[in-house]
């Protein structure tokens, strides 16, 4: 087998040239898959939850900001009564600011920082609080660090803020002048060329200040988002009240789902708490209605004290949420005191389904599934990247369901929590790999601390969303040193998932299995045991691998460098070391593909092909190895017709290993800067491949070639389908084989034919390459059945005559 990159360079150029103008044809690739009136009708469909009607939750929406870049804000008192704020800024929570301090400070040798900080306030009209009441103030996200008051009384200082966190205030909202609470926050943000290394995502900035580093518009465009990038709500409980509600699905049989509402009930109060916990069950998507459950439950507290109750119910013929229907519920949890007087009520919506491992596989609701999709960046660009907008996150969402994705890693390798994606994706119906909790590269010092606290947060916050299938804690941390502390991290960030939430896989980082796993298990000096052998002391030797609910990752990122060893060789090296023991998901993998920068240029200037902010690569290297020769600006139709024929090779021959992998995500859905693995622009304009990609992600895939591109007289072609959907009877295969010219040189059909379903591969028909004259030839494959065309697929070879 010959994949693309094995071809001498000129060959391989002219073969890119033909593959990009036919491809183009063929897959009706246009300037667009996504019209801004589909946009806005999805985001005009999307349902705000309702608030409760009992618990006292004040949206704090509208704040005074100003950025305070000078650092004179604390000296002003930007925290009390007589600031006058008059001039400040009027803006709506979700918010953030975008700023890049223009002096760095070097930290170390390799690291440049630039502090900025930021101020808000907001007036909350409260009635006075009643003894038996407290108020807090939750915030979902923060970023970077902040430093909160309340009626000029510091409640929290120097706060690392990305995931939720809540302050007990119930000395202080009574201290302000009368029905009147003030609150002020100072957001501190720090700029560098590794945020990773101060728990923030992949805002890089000053990506060109070391060695090496070229000009901003040739390298990286640096960026510095912070803000109160989440709701703030002002809460006045009960001094008893439902502190949280989780809401998970046992089993699904027979038509009724068994399901638990887990209740944390918290007593402030210095007294035993006795009385009762109500559930209110009814249906509120896709349609409202009456409440169809209501079961309750028996609640005892002591004095400061909580207390978590499971209160088990079953749904007879539930409606199921799933990406083809994504049906939601809607809970509302009643507290009431043992005279039966409504203390408190916790309202929020859930799915009825279940994710579970069996065998290498991934059974949603019962039936196998295989998550595909992309390796989500978040990167937008001109919006912001801890809080985007309902535009950018639902033709994010619209292009990944258009391609025929089900799945991704979303929000990746951004340190964000934002609830706001999870609820498009419980609506809309999209699973998700949550890696909103990041950690990557040079961590944190206090990475293990900071996780005690924010990894339960992250998980409490967000196991209500069906459309999260997967926690991924974090991307590839410590990669490549410091092994005892990477171990430790796995072990220690499972445990404190699954301490929350045991309904869904684990994913403990992304990477996990690549130097841990797959290399323990394949390296040299293992001796004469065999593979399984090997595996099962490696497994022994690690426990983590063999949690209960540990999914397996790897990562397979080959065009971070030149390619050592052809695509399918690795593929196969990854898949004969995991054997199929555990679900497997393949990511990472991608390839640079230049826009047509003719539809871009408003957004960029001048043309930027140099390393990255956010890999550190050698362009010229990685040119010559997979494009064979040094790569400007007029060549990206070849650049995206390579990156189509990338993805291609991979995903076929992951699509024709069902036991071997689980869940497939390459990387990205758009460009972020000059980092062009995207199968979109910067703009959201599709590149070749996105179209190509929507043939190797529906349901029924077909190829002839699988990654080759060489044939010789008298070669025997095997046209396979791999099906992800259901059997498919009587179908059709026809193929056509057109030369250099364009002309049919042999077509054939093949049929009727039966295509086994979830995820096996299928023969559909051999063709024998014999007796054609050496030339560069097409092969079009496309199956039928009822008139209805389930795959159509377009391959290129170079026919030698046999030596």
């Amino acid at each position: 087998m010959i994949e693309i990159f094995g071809l001498e360079p000129k060959t391989r150029w002219d073969y890119l040239g033909r593959f990009y103008r036919e491809a183009t044809e063929f897959y009706r690739a246009g300037s667009s898959v996504l019209g801004e009136d589909e946009i806005a009708a999805l985001i005009a469909r999307f349902k705000e939850k309702p608030a409760p009607s009992i618990r006292k939750a004040v949206r704090l929406r509208e704040w005074a900001f100003t950025p305070d870049l000078e650092d004179e804000g604390l000296a002003r008192a930007h925290y009390s009564f007589d600031c006058d704020a008059s001039q400040w800024q009027t803006v709506m929570a979700p918010h953030s600011f975008n700023h890049v301090p223009p002096d760095p400070v070097k930290l170390d040798s390799d690291t440049y920082v630039g502090k900025y900080r930021t101020w808000y306030r907001t007036r909350v009209q409260i009635e006075a609080l009643r003894q038996d009441e407290v108020a807090y103030l939750d915030f979902q996200s923060v970023n970077l660090l902040c430093d909160v008051w309340v009626n000029e009384e510091a409640v929290m200082t120097g706060h690392l803020g990305p995931h939720p966190f809540r302050i007990g205030v119930t000395d202080q909202v009574g201290k302000g002048p009368a029905d009147e609470a003030l609150v002020a926050v100072r957001v501190t943000y720090i700029a560098t060329n590794q945020p990773w290394f101060f728990s923030n995502g992949l805002q890089v900035a000053y990506a060109n200040q070391g060695p090496g580093g070229g000009t901003d518009k040739e390298d990286w465009r640096g960026v510095g988002w912070s803000g109160i990038a989440g709701e703030a709500t002002l809460l006045i409980l009960n001094e008893t009240h439902v502190e949280d509600a989780f809401f998970f699905t046992r089993d699904i049989v027979a038509g009724q789902a068994d399901l638990v509402g887990r209740l944390t009930v918290r007593n402030t109060s210095r007294e035993r708490f006795t009385g009762r916990v109500r559930i209110e069950v009814s249906r509120w998507l896709p349609e409202e209605g009456a409440i169809l459950k209501a079961v309750e439950g028996d609640v005892t507290v002591l004095p400061t004290n909580e207390v978590v109750l499971d209160v088990p119910f079953t749904l007879a013929e539930p409606d199921l949420w799933s990406p083809e229907s994504p049906n939601l519920y809607l809970a509302r949890v009643i507290l009431e005191a043992e005279d039966g007087r409504a203390l408190d009520d916790y309202v929020d919506t859930f799915g009825v389904r279940t994710i579970k491992m069996v065998g290498p596989h991934f059974h949603l609701n019962g039936r196998k599934v295989v998550p595909r999709g992309t390796h989500d960046l978040t990167h937008y660009f001109g919006d912001s990247m801890i809080c985007p907008s309902d535009h950018s996150i639902a033709r994010d969402l619209f292009l990944h369901k258009k391609l025929g994705a089900t799945c991704s890693r979303w929000p990746s390798d951004t340190r964000m929590h934002y609830e706001r994606i999870a609820d498009y994706c419980d609506q809309f119906g999209f699973m998700l790999s949550w890696c909103g909790f990041f950690e990557m590269w040079r961590v944190h010092p206090e990475m293990e601390l900071y996780a005690q606290r924010d990894a339960r947060a992250v998980v409490r916050s967000l196991r209500n969303h069906p459309s999260i299938v997967f926690w991924e804690m974090g991307d590839e941390p410590l990669m490549g040193g410091d092994n005892f502390r990477r171990m430790r991290w796995y072990e220690q960030i499972y445990g404190l998932v699954s301490g929350e939430d045991r309904s869904r896989p684990i994913i403990p980082a992304g990477w996990y299995c690549d130097d841990d796993l797959v290399e323990q298990i394949m390296k040299e000096e293992a001796g004469e045991l065999d593979v399984e052998e090997r595996r099962k002391r490696v497994l022994r030797d690690n426990p983590i691998f063999t949690r209960e609910l540990a999914a397996w990752d790897y990562h397979y990122c080959p065009a971070a460098g030149p390619l050592r060893q052809p695509l399918h060789e690795h593929i196969d090296r990854v898949a004969k070391a995991l054997g199929g023991v555990k679900p497997t998901v393949l990511t990472e993998f991608g390839l640079d593909a230049l826009p047509d920068f003719d539809k871009v240029r408003e957004a960029y200037g001048l043309f930027p092909w140099a390393s990255t902010g956010i890999m550190s690569i050698d362009r010229a290297a990685i040119d010559e190895s997979y494009f064979g020769r040094r790569i400007g600006q007029e060549d990206w139709r070849e650049t995206q017709a390579c990156q189509a024929l990338f993805h291609g090779t991979i995903i076929d021959r992951i699509r024709e290993s069902p036991e071997a992998f689980a869940a497939f995500y390459l990387v990205t859905m758009f460009d972020v800067w000059s980092f062009y693995w995207g199968l979109v622009d910067i703009l959201g304009n599709p590149k070749l491949s996105y179209f190509v990609a929507q043939a190797l992600y529906a349901p029924v895939c077909v190829s002839a070639l699988h990654g080759n591109v060489v044939a010789r007289d008298g070669d025997c072609v095997e046209v396979k389908a791999s099906n992800f959907g259901p059997r498919q009877e009587d179908a059709s295969l026809r193929v056509r084989i057109k030369d250099g010219a364009g002309v049919a040189v042999r077509e054939e059909e093949f049929g009727p034919l039966t295509i086994e379903g979830d995820g096996g591969v299928t023969t559909l028909g051999t063709l024998e390459l014999s007796g054609l004259a050496p030339d560069l030839y097409s092969i079009e494959s496309s199956v039928k059945r009822c008139g209805e065309e389930l795959a159509r697929r377009l391959e290129m070879f170079y026919f030698e005559p046999q030596p």
